[in-house]
C-alpha cells in the first residue's frame, strides 16, 4: 500500500549478517503487512456501521395473503402479483436494523405493459409514512428509489398496497434499503 518502515529501510548491519539481513527485511514486510491489515480492519469498521438489506418476495422478512400469486422470473427468481383492487391486502417487506440513521430504499419489479402505472408504496419511517407512488410498465429489472428516510433501530416496513386503479396487475419482488 505503499507504506514506508523508515526504520527498517537502510538497516545499520553489515551486509555479510545474512541472518540479521534476512531478519530485518522479514520484519518490514510483516510491519507492511499489519499496517495493510490495520487499513483493511479499518474500511471494515465503517461498512459495518452501514447496513444494506434486501429483502425479496422469497425472503422471512415479506409476507402476503394467499390473493398474491407467486410468478416466475425478477429478482431471486420469483416475484408476486395480484390485480388492482380497491382493498386492504398489502405486501408487506420488513427488516431489522441495528442502527438509526438515513436510509435510501429501492424497490424491484418486473414491468409489462399490463402492469399499474401506479404502484402506491407506503414506507414507514421515523416521521411516520409516506405513499409513493410508481410506475410499474416501465424500468423493471432494475433498483428504482422510493426516497431517503429516517429510520429507527429495530423492525421498519415498506408496504404495496393493490388499492388503487382497477384493471391492472401490480408486482411485489424485493426492497433494498442502504444506509
Amino acid at each position: 500500500m505503499g507504506t514506508k518502515i523508515a526504520a527498517l529501510d537502510t538497516p545499520s548491519v553489515s551486509p555479510n549478517n545474512s541472518i540479521v539481513n534476512s531478519y530485518l527485511q522479514l520484519m518490514k514486510k510483516t510491519l507492511v503487512l499489519l499496517s495493510s491489515i490495520g487499513l483493511i480492519f479499518s474500511a471494515l469498521a465503517i461498512d459495518a456501521r452501514a447496513q444494506t438489506i434486501i429483502v425479496d418476495d422469497s425472503s422471512p422478512g415479506f409476507t402476503a395473503s394467499t390473493n398474491w400469486l407467486t410468478g416466475t422470473g425478477g429478482y431471486g427468481g420469483t416475484f408476486r402479483y395480484r390485480l388492482t383492487a380497491p382493498v386492504s391486502d398489502a405486501a408487506t417487506w420488513s427488516a431489522s436494523f441495528k442502527l438509526s440513521g438515513t436510509y435510501k430504499i429501492s424497490a424491484w419489479w418486473v414491468s409489462g405493459v399490463n402492469r399499474t402505472t401506479s404502484a402506491p408504496y407506503i414506507v414507514y419511517h421515523s416521521g411516520g409514512t409516506t405513499t409513493v407512488n410508481r410506475n410499474q410498465q416501465v424500468n423493471g429489472g432494475q433498483w428504482n428509489v422510493l426516497g431517503t428516510f429516517n429510520l429507527n433501530s429495530g423492525v421498519n416496513q415498506v408496504r404495496l398496497s393493490p388499492w388503487t386503479a382497477t384493471g391492472y396487475v401490480i408486482i411485489a419482488d424485493a426492497i433494498m434499503w442502504q444506509q
